[in-house]
């Protein structure tokens, strides 16, 4: 994922900052730390992204970079940081790095305490919000408590955050539109394509043969509840009923 040029909103930068006009071009290094605490379990989208940000930011010489993991994190992708050049590994379970010049969440806050955590480990702040799937749906929660205590840490990070990164320009209207956060701090910066792998040894899964030889139709995807398995069951069946398909479907995603 390589993002292109960066046009940073103009927001005001206190006096003595390396980001300061003063000092801007003579600053050797800007300390990038990343939240990387989401590199828990399977490796889906969130934590692809996670990493391709990673990387993309080592590929720059100005960058020192630090990324920050939980106690319980993936060994596939510690293993895929440790392998990317100029990247220090930290856990939010051993010493917190020093506080750095940014930091960087790629995707939302679910608590309060995930704001407090970034603003122990970087003068400034950038979140990603890929979506407000969970900010405007409880049945996501078990209880209304808990889904309005998210509504409110999201509300309170994209007030604080410094830059809020939105990957595509919907989601960028629709924070405006909520008045969640500035739309001169927001940013549409979209994922890009060229992942790492990954993947170590994979092979097929035992019922895979029995496709070889009939048709059906593949869902990929984890199963949330807003990726519609619902509906593909639903056609499955309608092709069943009307036209007397024989076929199978397929459910390609991990468990969540």
């Amino acid at each position: 994922m390589r993002p292109g040029k960066m046009v940073w909103p103009n927001w005001h930068m206190p006096r003595g900052s390396p980001y300061s006009p003063a000092n801007a071009y003579g600053h050797p290094q800007i300390a990038v730390t990343i939240d990387a605490t989401c590199l828990r379990s399977n490796i889906a989208g969130t934590q692809l992204a996670t990493l391709e940000t990673i990387a993309a930011l080592a590929r720059h010489d100005h960058v020192r970079l630090t990324a920050v993991v939980s106690g319980h994190a993936h060994g596939e992708a510690i293993a895929a940081l440790h392998a990317l050049p100029h990247v220090a590994v930290a856990s939010l379970l051993r010493k917190p790095p020093p506080i750095s010049d940014i930091v960087h969440r790629p995707f939302q806050v679910n608590h309060a305490f995930d704001v407090a955590i970034l603003r122990r480990l970087g003068r400034r702040s950038v979140i990603t919000q890929q979506d407000l799937i969970a900010y405007r749906r409880p049945g996501y929660f078990k209880n209304r408590f808990r889904w309005r205590h998210y509504r409110a840490a999201t509300k309170m990070a994209l007030g604080l955050a410094d830059a809020v990164v939105c990957p595509s320009d919907h989601i960028r209207d629709e924070l405006a539109r909520m008045a969640l956060a500035d739309p001169r701090r927001c940013l549409t910066i979209p994922f890009g394509v060229d992942h790492l792998n990954t993947a170590k040894g994979e092979s097929p899964p035992q019922a895979a043969s029995r496709l070889e030889t009939t048709e059906f139709i593949l869902c990929i995807g984890a199963d949330y509840r807003h990726k519609n398995r619902p509906f593909a069951l639903a056609v499955a069946n309608e092709l069943r009923m009307r036209f007397g398909w024989s076929g199978s479907l397929v459910f390609a995603g991990p468990h969540v």
